[in-house]
């Protein structure tokens, strides 16, 4: 009796991460018959063997499905079964699978799910339509899109982001893509850090106004929970907290990765007793569910801290500076570049081939004082 199974061939695997999904029919031998989509690994479930995105993995079970419902009818027939699952009609509407796609990643990773979206209304508005179609992604209309960015002063990096994106949801559908040699080049740019005279301003700064502290407190403790990103920090839940440690994984990256855990000081643990939350850690996040109010929050946050550096006549102050700055004088005070980097929680942390748990307490913390200024 013939079988017929869904699989990623991961001896195929691109430069690019990619690897492309099959399904073999089996006959006596094996025929690997190629569906014409990819996902990464982390995107695939090893155990159920199905991608774990629910398009992709209803996209596979409908061309399994066609495939034995064509040998129902007439036998097994390798030449035929590729036949009926022929790539599907690219009128198809790219704006309705893009928004499906970012519904899935806002389970996971909200960084995602906002580059995503953002990268779809800038291109939506270009083509100005109601709609967007397979076909509207083609090498004129991407050629035409970049001049009307570069047009708008959008920098090269976004427009990096931008194509890199909807080549990475138009990956989803197609193997094929028309973005090859369209994609500008990701230019470098210089992290923006405090130097430790103006850190210290803003660690001693006091105000009367109780939401400009608090958006100055909440700067303090980012930099004193080792540069932890906004993000993190904001969809935080209590059960995180474990002893003197903060344990997260990085929501950028969809929570994939290892766990880093930070110490918390004297100083972290004050901050996070004044603005407890009931659910959350944060008071602040309580009520905020969705990813627009998460975003005009940090708006208004990164605009009360600019207010506070024009006050203190330093640059200006972001809640990414405190992450650059941490970064900064760590390594300026000695901290090694591992330890830095476990403690940010880089996504190619494991190429140090180090973790914090090999580190004795008393060196991790003492590292972490100096790199926070205690």
């Amino acid at each position: 009796m013939p079988s017929f199974k869904i699989n990623l061939r991961t001896s195929d695997i691109k430069e690019s991460g990619e690897i492309p999904i099959y399904i073999i029919a089996t006959d006596g031998r094996p025929f690997y018959i190629n569906l014409k989509i990819s996902c990464k690994k982390h995107e695939w479930d090893f155990d159920q063997n199905r991608p774990k995105n629910l398009i992709l993995d209803k996209f596979c079970q409908d061309k399994l499905y066609l495939i034995r419902d064509e040998y129902m009818k007439n036998g097994f027939n390798v030449k035929q079964f590729k036949e009926v699952i022929r790539p599907e009609d690219i009128r198809k509407s790219f704006l309705i699978f893009a928004n499906e796609i970012i519904k899935q990643e806002r389970k996971t990773s909200v960084g995602n799910s906002q580059a995503y979206q953002t990268a779809i209304s800038s291109f939506n508005k270009f083509m100005n339509t109601k709609d967007l179609f397979f076909t509207d992604i083609n090498k004129k209309n991407i050629n035409d899109y970049k001049i009307w960015l570069t047009n708008k002063g959008v920098s090269y990096n976004s427009q990096n982001l931008y194509l890199r994106t909807l080549r990475a949801i138009y990956r989803k559908h197609s193997d094929q893509h028309p973005f090859k040699g369209l994609i500008p080049k990701y230019q470098k740019t210089e992290k923006k850090a405090l130097r430790e005279n103006d850190i210290l301003k803003i660690l001693n700064y006091e105000s009367t106004n109780l939401k400009t502290q608090r958006s100055v407190d909440l700067f303090k403790l980012m930099f004193y929970m080792c540069g932890i990103n906004f993000l993190d920090l904001f969809y935080a839940e209590k059960n995180q907290i474990q002893g003197n440690y903060f344990v997260f994984k990085r929501k950028k990256l969809g929570g994939r990765g290892d766990s880093t855990k930070i110490w918390l000081s004297k100083k972290a643990n004050e901050l996070l007793k004044i603005y407890e939350g009931e659910t959350k850690l944060l008071n602040i996040s309580d009520n905020i569910k969705t990813i627009a109010s998460y975003k005009t929050y940090l708006k208004r946050l990164n605009a009360d801290l600019n207010k506070v550096s024009n006050e203190l006549n330093i640059d200006k102050i972001t809640t990414n500076v405190a992450r650059h700055s941490f970064a900064t004088i760590a390594r300026n005070k000695g901290v090694p570049l591992d330890v830095i980097k476990l403690l940010l929680s880089h996504s190619d942390n494991t190429i140090t081939g180090i973790y914090l748990g090999d580190y004795p307490e008393d060196i991790l913390i003492e590292n972490i004082k100096k790199a926070t200024l205690l």
